[in-house]
């Protein structure tokens, strides 16, 4: 998968000027929290998921769960008959540690795993879904980079939205009564503008035949 990499992720980004998300402490989403965000992503067993800043893998378990790649009892598993794998991205060495130890213990296949680097060093060109968990600083610097992907792409944000991008739908924890523990997921639907103009153009096409 080399070529979503822009460049070597060996040593970038460990000061706070290239992290996305600096913090002295880390704050893992709630369960809750990835449910409703993989019933909102929708997720399907072909779909190309990714993870961005994924701590310690919930997400990443629960999604590969979702998408049905567990390892074989033979203890093999190349990957899901639908194509659909799953990334995490982390720039602190040891989350990304926690997080393949996590899958390993799920008994998820090579289907899922876990890159170590800075989320700006990456192109996704390949996703269809994202689940970004970052404050809004790294929304501002990680939404240009995904709006670079060259087709839709389904992507949610946990507690803050993106700034100017208008979401589809907000969740929130209404279990919980009170609006500062709401825990705010918002879905988005990046870059389908060459979608609906080929919609369109389909609709124009087949008007003329009208004609």
């Amino acid at each position: 998968f080399t070529s979503l990499r822009l460049r070597s992720l060996t040593g970038v980004g460990r000061d706070n000027q290239g992290m996305l998300a600096p913090r002295k402490k880390y704050w893992s989403s709630p369960t809750v929290v990835i449910e409703a965000a993989i019933e909102l992503l929708q997720i399907k067993p072909s779909d190309v998921a990714y993870d961005i800043g994924c701590g310690d893998g919930q997400f990443l378990a629960r999604c590969g769960e979702v998408m049905g790649l567990a390892r074989s009892e033979g203890g093999g598993g190349a990957g899901s008959a639908a194509g659909g794998r799953v990334v995490g991205v982390e720039i602190e060495a040891d989350k990304a540690d926690q997080a393949r130890q996590r899958l390993v213990k799920m008994g998820l296949n090579e289907s899922v795993e876990v890159w170590t680097g800075n989320a700006l060093d990456y192109t996704y060109s390949d996703a269809t879904v994202i689940y970004v968990a970052l404050i809004p600083r790294g929304l501002r610097r990680i939404l240009p980079i995904l709006q670079k992907i060259p087709h839709p792409v389904r992507v949610a944000t946990y507690l803050f939205p993106f700034e100017g991008v208008k979401h589809v739908h907000m969740w929130k924890n209404e279990a919980q009564g009170k609006d500062d523990v709401a825990w705010p997921v918002y879905l988005y639907h990046l870059n389908t503008e060459n979608e609906e103009q080929e919609r369109i153009a389909s609709e124009d096409c087949e008007m003329c035949s009208l004609l």
